[in-house]
């Protein structure tokens, strides 16, 4: 079976060892690359290396990336595998990738990764890419083994490819699975008043009310008015400022969130869009070079 070379093919591969995941995979980007098409390969270090050794000569056509730190948030991986995707594929008219999918120890965060999975499909789907997402079975709890089934159309099993009995559609998956919105507690108005000046004033006596210390208030503050060259718009100041303040309660570790942008974005998505990758646009894909 191949990639049609148009649109996504989203396929999961759930290896039992090292030996299944190697049989699987490198015939599968040798392929790829006698056909002209490009290859990606992504995984921890100590994964990178092997699969370098199990390339052999075939290794220099293909870009390795490091996902070590990659799973923080699925916003960003999403964005940061749509840089690597990009990249590739303005040398090669397609591309084959084999992603090996990191997660953490907390299962309050796995419904986060099988709806980042459902979410592939759709921001990738205008992509003539044919990606393998690998789970090593050891080790893997169930409730991920069974999203694995729920999210990707076509599975590797017996050897072959096959179509998942169990895939669902990513728009119901994700409706299905994301917790109805906590009560918002403790909302309080912050007026524009006259001027940017005045809105300042007033945000400093939110942000001390909230024991956000006087050095990180400034440094918000300084960030929302000069990072908008030639803006005194109060309004824009305030939008800048909210997402300054997401930014520093995630790196804080304070809340956790999962962005779900929908299939055909308004303007306050792209703006929300936009401004996540200003704030947040470190890559954290690194490809390995050599």
């Amino acid at each position: 079976m191949s990639s049609d070379g148009t649109t996504l093919r989203h396929n999961a591969l759930v290896y039992e060892s090292t030996d299944e995941y190697l049989a699987r995979a490198v015939p599968f980007l040798k392929a790829g690359i006698e056909a002209g098409e490009g290859a990606v390969v992504a995984h921890t270090k100590p994964g990178l290396a092997m699969m370098r050794e199990a390339l052999g000569a075939e290794a220099a056509q293909v870009t390795f990336v490091d996902v070590s730190a990659a799973y923080t948030r699925p916003a960003r991986t999403l964005a940061a595998y749509h840089n690597v995707y990009v990249e590739q594929l303005r040398k090669t008219p397609t591309l084959r990738a084999v992603a090996d999918v990191q997660f953490g120890p907390d299962p309050n965060e796995w419904d986060l990764w099988t709806g980042y999975e459902a979410v592939f499909n759709r921001s990738f789907g205008h992509l003539p890419a044919w990606v393998l997402c690998s789970y090593d079975a050891n080790g893997t709890p169930d409730p991920i083994i069974e999203g694995v089934w729920q999210t990707h159309p076509e599975v590797v099993t017996d050897g072959s490819w096959n179509r998942s009995d169990h895939y669902e559609d990513p728009d119901h998956l994700l409706r299905r699975i994301t917790p109805a919105p906590a009560p918002l507690t403790g909302l309080r108005p912050i007026p524009f008043g006259r001027g940017a000046e005045e809105l300042r004033e007033q945000l400093v006596r939110e942000l001390a009310a909230d024991k956000i210390s006087e050095a990180q208030s400034l440094d918000l503050l300084l960030a929302a008015i000069y990072g908008l060259p030639k803006k005194n718009n109060p309004g824009l100041i305030l939008l800048h400022f909210l997402f300054l303040i997401e930014s520093f309660l995630i790196g804080q570790q304070r809340v956790r969130r999962f962005f779900i942008i929908p299939g055909k974005p308004g303007a306050v998505e792209i703006i929300f869009l936009v401004l996540c990758a200003l704030l947040d646009g470190d890559r954290e894909l690194v490809e390995e070079n050599g």
